[in-house]
């Protein structure tokens, strides 16, 4: 290979990795918005199935899968604050 061929491989690797980013932005911003805490595909806040439901999987810039609360689980979340006070 050319080195203008390994440049412009370098860079298609960097735009794929850049669009997989973009693409999950995008899901969990649809998934923030549309998720329910009752959706049987969603999570606890730990990953799992057993606690309130309403969190989805999104990659972080790490690199890691971390659970991050849909806008109804944040809201039944702030009722329970509120009901406690």
């Amino acid at each position: 290979m050319s080195t203008t061929d390994d440049q412009l491989s370098a860079i298609s690797a960097q735009l794929q990795a850049f669009l997989a980013t973009l693409d999950n932005s995008v899901n969990w911003q649809i998934l923030f918005l549309a998720g329910s805490t009752d959706d049987p595909d969603s999570f606890d806040k730990d990953g799992g199935k057993t606690g309130a439901l309403g969190y989805y999987p999104v990659v972080n810039v790490s690199g890691q899968t971390v659970y991050m609360p849909c806008l109804a689980r944040l809201s039944a979340d702030l009722q329970v604050v509120r009901a406690e006070w």
